[in-house]
């Protein structure tokens, strides 16, 4: 294609220049969204992030609540990699069928209930509701759920993108919305403390253990799950009534029933072969595929504060002192890293007019690597030791660093729908869902082995996921930190490499985009005349 060629000329000189202004009839420079649209856009958010307040104890469930012997854990994390081989097929099949869909709002109003049912029904304490269930029953339980999960799901996730996609072409709506919703699900996730409080304080009188102790968690996120589920869910369907959407999918192929496997795996491959030719979304796709390396951390860093910070006395000057409850440790955390993510997250729209994208996500890594570079150098106790209070103050400190990268988060998330747009450019078609099965299958192989390392190392470090509620020794301790630091700085590292050949910037990116919105508008006007002169034709 010779507009590519020229586009990618183009692109060769000015990759690295900060973003040049929109033409004037660009799409960056129309209004799409309604006011409804952001409201219960930033209500769904926040609804979901007052659920994810509960993830420190979601994030319990199989190394504490289920209370299984080590190598059940082990066994447990083996199973769901095997599940997980069999679900990326019938994902392939899940991700055809939904870019075939027309209806995706029906299939959010068709699932959103049953699948909220089966996350309530994942968080039941069933080592405590059933405490003569055998490990291999907990397994099969929570392996059960997952293969149904697995099944409705991708449906549920692919419409949802679909609709978030197709929301508004313009990529200052999306930064603006992304601001929007990263700002108020920052400020929800982060109200640990308060939201575990109040779960407490609803449901503490039924809770049959004392206070504090793992095994009342395992049913305050029972009940919690229960309440705040509920909410989310019903904000969700409200906010899949009042948005619409307004990037027109190109006319699908003939591909269909009729056309057999043949067509269908021709199809998928056709879509594999415009993801290759789209150089700078797989260049993101590797960065993050590198990057998620550093989940070799697992759950040390929910032991960490669960098992080791839980109890302390914080000490200020002046000699005020504060022994924080489990939740409002986990609040304190977050708030230190949710005040410089929201004042971010307001300073993110200028720095997005004067610096492109690629910069801003190149900056914000090297700002990982710098705290994840502090805390390994002063927690890991490879170094050094320190005692628990200094450490506290340290941990804070990387947090609170981090915070003020979080408002840049819109910039990848942007680049992510601009690459979409690219390959629309490119090939003439729309199959979000199977670009993002296909993406995500590479992702899934590459970081297959993590779930299981994780599982390992964490049983490595002396920690007995059978025993919750027994303290920690100080050489379980020293290995959680070693686990908590090193994993993070290695993932660090390597996201940052691919970025620095990221291309889709400057004027090859604004010109690709104008000519995108010409090719939209004509669409649109062949569908109207289309829909005028069928009415006609009915009278």
């Amino acid at each position: 294609m010779q507009e590519e060629r020229t586009a990618a000329a183009q692109g060769d000189q000015t990759a690295d220049a900060g973003e040049t202004q929109p033409a004037a009839n660009s799409p960056d420079n129309k209004k799409y969204l309604t006011l409804a649209e952001y409201i219960f856009s930033a209500l769904a958010t926040g609804s979901d992030g007052l659920k994810g307040a509960l993830s420190v104890w979601g994030g319990m469930v199989n190394t504490i609540f289920l209370k299984l012997k080590p190598q059940s854990y082990v066994n447990l994390a083996k199973v769901g990699t095997a599940m997980s081989v069999f679900m990326q097929v019938y994902n392939l099949f899940a991700a055809r069928i939904s870019d075939r869909m027309t209806n995706h709002k029906r299939t959010v109003y068709t699932l959103a209930v049953p699948a909220a049912v089966l996350g309530i029904l994942g968080s039941v304490p069933i080592a405590f509701f059933f405490p003569s269930m055998s490990d291999a029953g907990k397994i099969a339980y929570v392996s059960t759920l997952g293969v149904i999960g697995s099944i409705i799901g991708p449906y549920l996730a692919n419409a949802q993108s679909i609709l978030g996609i197709r929301m508004t072409p313009s990529s200052r709506e999306r930064g603006i919305l992304g601001t929007i919703n990263n700002t108020i699900g920052s400020g929800a996730g982060s109200l640990t403390g308060p939201v575990m409080s109040l779960v407490i304080l609803l449901f503490g009188s039924i809770v049959p253990y004392e206070k504090g102790s793992n095994s009342a968690n395992a049913y305050f996120y029972f009940y919690g799950n229960i309440l705040f589920t509920a909410v989310a869910v019903t904000v969700a369907l409200v906010f899949n009534a009042v948005r619409q959407v307004r990037i027109p999918a190109p006319e699908k192929s003939a591909e269909g029933p009729a056309g057999g496997l043949k067509e269908f795996f021709a199809s998928f491959l056709s879509v594999g072969k415009a993801i290759v030719k789209n150089k700078p979304l797989v260049l993101k796709k590797v960065s993050g595929m590198l990057g998620a390396w550093a989940g070799l951390s697992g759950s040390a860093y929910s032991l960490i504060v669960t098992k080791y910070y839980q109890g302390i006395t914080i000490h200020f000057p002046g000699g005020h002192s504060y022994q924080p409850s489990l939740g409002m440790l986990f609040f304190i955390f977050s708030l230190t890293q949710t005040i410089p993510s929201l004042i971010s997250l307001s300073l993110t729209p200028a720095l997005r007019k004067r610096f492109s994208d690629k910069k801003l996500v190149i900056f914000q890594m090297l700002w990982y690597l710098a705290g994840s570079l502090v805390s390994f150098v002063s927690l890991s106790g490879l170094f050094f030791q320190l005692p628990r209070q200094r450490r506290y103050w340290i941990q804070m400190f990387c947090y609170h660093w981090d915070g003020w990268m979080f408002g840049l988060n819109v910039c990848g998330n942007v680049m992510d729908l601009e690459l979409l747009d690219y390959s629309e450019w490119q090939t003439g078609e729309r199959n979000e869902c199977t670009f993002g099965y296909i993406t995500g299958l590479a992702h899934w192989l590459f970081t297959l082995p993590i779930g299981i390392i994780a599982a390992r190392l964490l049983i490595r470090t002396g920690y007995r996921t059978d025993r919750p509620d027994d303290p920690i020794t100080p050489l379980i301790t020293q290995n959680l930190f070693r686990l908590f630091t090193i994993a993070p700085l290695a993932g660090k590292v390597l996201t940052l490499i691919p970025m620095f050949f990221y291309d889709f910037t400057g004027k090859k990116r604004e010109m690709i985009m104008q000519q995108l919105l010409e090719r939209r508008e004509l669409r649109l006007k062949a569908i109207a005349e289309t829909e005028a002169s069928a009415g006609r034709e009915e009278s």
